[in-house]
C-alpha cells in the first residue's frame, strides 16, 4: 500500500473518531450525565537529573573502563571482526569466530 493512501486513510479515520467523541460528549451533556476527561498519566523522565550526573564517579582504572564498556556494548563472545584488504585496495571487516559453519551445515553449497 502506498504511504500517501495509508496516511489519507488514517487521517479520515482520525476525523471520524473525533466526530464520534464530540457526538458522545454532546449526548452526555444533553442528558446531564457527568463525565471526566482522563488526563494522560505522567511518566518518569528517561534522562537523569543534573544532580545525579554530577554525583556519578567514573571508572578510574583501565580494567574498570573495559568492564563498563563491555557491559554497555554486549555482544557475542564467539564472533569477532577480521580486517581484510579487497582487490580494489579498500579495507573491510568480516565476521569470524570459533564456530565451524561447515560442521553445523554439512550440506554441499552450490555455486550460482
Amino acid at each position: 500500500m502506498d504511504g500517501r493512501h495509508s496516511s489519507t486513510r488514517l487521517q479520515a479515520e482520525c476525523r471520524r473518531l473525533e466526530a464520534e467523541i464530540k457526538r458522545l460528549k454532546d449526548l452526555l451533556e444533553k442528558h446531564h450525565i457527568p463525565f471526566e476527561i482522563a488526563q494522560p498519566a505522567r511518566t518518569a523522565t528517561v534522562l537523569p537529573t543534573a544532580e545525579t550526573i554530577a554525583a556519578v564517579q567514573g571508572p578510574v582504572s583501565k580494567e574498570q573502563k573495559i568492564r563498563l564498556f563491555r557491559s554497555l556494548f554486549r555482544g557475542r563472545e564467539d564472533v569477532y571482526a577480521v580486517r581484510f584488504r579487497a582487490k580494489t585496495g579498500d579495507w573491510g571487516y568480516t565476521p569470524d569466530g570459533e564456530t565451524d559453519w561447515n560442521a553445523r551445515f554439512p550440506f554441499p553449497r552450490t555455486a550460482k
